[in-house]
């Protein structure tokens, strides 16, 4: 029960870190899109007022 590493730890690391991956992409996708359109209403409403 007190082993160190599991031979499955190295295997199961890799797909943790690509998961941890896709998972980020997919969070900062699902945020840029509404932050590039609250950008443009921003820069919108500069060029109206200027």
């Amino acid at each position: 029960m007190a082993e160190p590493e599991p031979p499955q730890s190295a295997s199961l690391s890799p797909v943790l870190f690509v998961l941890v991956l896709v998972f980020a992409a997919g969070v900062s996708s699902v945020l840029f899109y509404p932050a590039m359109s609250l950008l443009g209403r921003i820069v919108g409403l500069f060029r109206a007022t200027g």
